[in-house]
């Protein structure tokens, strides 16, 4: 307890956040997207890949630090195509159910699968309707071999869809059930698809990446921002409202819904579009200078840079179900500012924040919160639950309530701890003159001290 009081004497520990405001970043290249050159990087900054943002419409990707680089084909995820077969098996029965409550299946003539892996799906789909001719492309030779001998009736093609001819063929039904953020130029390979459907046929589309909702689309394992793009080789980062303008000249939107994703925990959900083809593509102005009706740079730039802030909401929500209406913070660090921001942002009032020495921090402000000593008779009073909210003190908070304020031992207390093994040295990072979280905060109730 003697280390805990000293470290309690100490003045308030400041954020010492890792510093992204030297990014730089060659604006000569272009937006996938759009065409413009008016490229800015983001943080973090890899060895050899930046994530960039178009300031003319905001659409995010990963590009190569050496331009020599650019058209390089991405690295292929699943190097082992004869892994997780049974999570592989349920996650494309369960794409098949949703894409047959939309699309009447007895009338598909022909469907191709685009990064079909072994080619499972494509298989699956024979079992159903095997009057359907079944396609599949991906550019992993070894799952391509893989999958010739294990569907010998799937007629399958090492490709990726930016090299692919399909040799005059067309196809009722196209299947991308993974690989879009994959694309280097998205609107080159909307129009390709577009030419490559029949009269009437549909377009299937699932985002694995998306800015809109960090609790149903964060990739499990994201620990810290340099993760957010590495999980799976992704080049795209999507806003679901610039999807939909990307794909408005070309299709329109049938059936669009998030679906859990069975290939990751039971709460992942990924956006899933239904896409009909239109008769005729309606490109405003000529490809290369395309433009979205809405600039998205503010909007993306922002929801980017609280990515993980919004999955510790998520991560925080998820913990208290619905238990708890007010609550009280042990700690003044950082960390308990940004404990206290997300309670109020998931509409649990903050009482006060508590620490041992509060007299030695009666000047202590943020956001009008009262800084009392520890007082069992106030949180019983006025709060559900204490959330211990010091990561550099967190032994010793856990300490002091099993030694000396037992009474706290039958109290929901929860603590939070970054979900990275770097600890508090890389939990925050500053970019633009301004700190954001760079790991995300996971909250735990303890249940047994």
């Amino acid at each position: 307890m003697d280390a805990f009081v000293e470290a309690m004497k100490k003045p308030i520990r400041s954020p010492t956040p890792v510093s992204c405001e030297t990014l730089t970043f060659d604006a000569k290249r272009t937006c996938w997207y759009c065409g413009a050159g008016a490229m800015q990087a983001l943080p973090p900054a890899f060895d050899r890949q930046t994530a960039v943002i178009c300031r003319t419409c905001g659409f995010i990707q990963l590009r190569e630090n050496d331009p020599r680089e650019e058209n390089r084909v991405p690295p292929v995820v699943n190097r082992k195509p004869f892994a997780n077969i049974a999570l592989q098996a349920s996650r494309n029965a369960q794409y098949l159910r949703i894409v047959a409550q939309h699309v009447d299946m007895q009338a598909v003539r022909s469907c191709i699968d685009i990064g079909c892996d072994q080619g499972m799906l494509s298989d699956i789909i024979h079992a159903y309707y095997p009057a359907i001719r079944n396609f599949g492309i991906d550019p992993n030779p070894d799952a391509i071999a893989y999958g010739r001998q294990m569907y010998p009736q799937i007629n399958l093609e090492t490709a990726a869809l930016e090299d692919y001819d399909p040799k005059g063929a067309k196809f009722d039904l196209i299947l991308l059930t993974g690989g879009f953020y994959r694309i280097k130029k998205p609107m080159d390979a909307l129009a390709r698809l577009h030419g490559w459907l029949n009269d009437d046929g549909i377009l299937v589309v699932i985002l694995n990446i998306s800015l809109d909702d960090a609790s149903r689309a964060m990739r499990p394992g994201i620990n810290c921002m340099e993760d957010l793009f590495r999980g799976g080789g992704s080049r795209l980062l999507l806003n679901l409202d610039l999807f939909k303008e990307m794909v408005a000249p070309y299709f329109e939107i049938r059936h669009f819904a998030w679906h859990t994703n069975v290939s990751y925990w039971s709460d992942r959900k990924s956006p899933f579009f239904i896409l009909k083809k239109k008769s005729k593509a309606n490109i405003r102005e000529c490809r290369g200078a395309f433009r979205p009706a809405h600039n998205y740079y503010e909007d993306n730039k922002a929801r980017y840079l609280n990515y993980v802030y919004r999955q510790s909401l998520q991560y925080l929500i998820k913990a208290v179900n619905g238990t708890v209406k007010s609550a009280a913070i042990a700690g003044l660090s950082p960390e308990a500012q940004i404990v206290a921001d997300l309670l109020l942002e998931a509409g649990i009032a903050v009482d006060h924040f508590m620490h041992p020495l509060a007299h030695r921090h009666k000047t202590y402000q943020y956001r009008r919160i009262p800084v009392t000593f520890v007082d069992y008779d106030r949180l019983k009073e006025k709060v559900d639950a204490l959330f211990i909210a010091d990561i550099e003190n967190a032994v010793g908070y856990f300490n002091m309530i099993k030694t000396t304020y037992f009474e706290l031992q039958t109290y929901p207390v929860y603590v939070a701890q970054p979900a990275g093994e770097s600890g508090i040295d890389r939990l925050f990072f500053t970019y633009e003159n301004r700190t954001f979280l760079h790991q995300p905060l996971l909250f735990e109730r303890i249940l047994s001290f």
